[in-house]
């Protein structure tokens, strides 16, 4: 889905309620703030239902290094319980022209784009950034902010975008597959235990820098030196692999 905001008045008229809980939020505008806000980040991804590894600090951070530009504007809302949303939004300007358009980080590589938490504890405050328009893309469905009412004078676009298709796996792998990939899958299993001890393991925080320099080495030309994760270029998808072996 894609959402415009756009709005003629960027002010919040006087005594107008988004968010009657009581809620403090502020706009983080300096990239170091935004990543101390790292573990915050990652807590409220594993509470938000429908969250996606889009969404998450360990893919956002690394493509706003990469790809960033002009201002960031994320919006957080914190409550007594600590962070309860947050918008991961930026703004392009156009100096020749005034021109504003605010966008998720992660625009124009990412599957799902959206807001953490309740999209009505952040409209408000997003409501008073200089900003002419916000070209929301890839809202799933579910979102809140395609729920969420207008602060008053905005309007806004609904569109969909592309589709992303979902397949529902059973809980047997073997049940995707045919006779003939089982005795292979069984062939090499068996290959691989002459070898020695075979084991799947779910990398850990601690596990998973070896368990990244095992496989560079497995798959390095013969005769290379090895190569460490510490020496690789980081991108988003990289990071990303790296940082989120568990998903949201």
């Amino acid at each position: 889905m894609i959402l415009f905001f756009a709005s003629s008045r960027l002010r919040v008229p006087k005594g107008f309620a988004y968010n009657p809980a009581a809620m403090s939020t502020e706009v983080i505008t300096d990239p170091a703030t935004l990543t101390a806000l790292e573990a915050d980040w990652l807590d409220l991804c594993q509470r938000t239902p429908g969250a996606t590894p889009f969404q998450t600090p360990t893919w956002l951070l690394p493509w706003w290094r990469a790809f960033g530009s002009n201002d960031l504007a994320v919006i957080a809302a914190r409550g007594e319980g600590g962070l309860e949303a947050l918008a991961p939004l930026y703004i392009i300007r156009d100096d020749e022209s005034d021109e504003s358009l605010g966008v998720f980080l992660g625009t124009g590589i990412s599957d799902h784009l959206d807001v953490l938490g309740d999209a009505s504890l952040i409209t408000g405050e997003m409501s008073r950034l200089p900003c002419q328009m916000w070209d929301l893309q890839q809202l799933p469905a579910s979102s809140s902010m395609l729920r969420v009412p207008l602060p008053e004078g905005w309007s806004d676009n609904v569109e969909d975008q592309e589709a992303c298709p979902v397949l529902a796996l059973p809980a047997e792998f073997e049940s995707l597959t045919s006779n003939h990939f089982r005795k292979k899958l069984r062939y090499y299993r068996r290959s691989l235990e002459k070898l020695g001890d075979v084991r799947i393991e779910t990398p850990t925080k601690n596990t998973l820098d070896d368990l990244l320099t095992a496989l560079f080495d497995l798959h390095a030309p013969a005769g290379s030196a090895a190569t460490s994760p510490a020496s690789w270029p980081t991108t988003p998808a990289s990071s990303s692999i790296a940082k989120w072996p568990g998903g949201c």
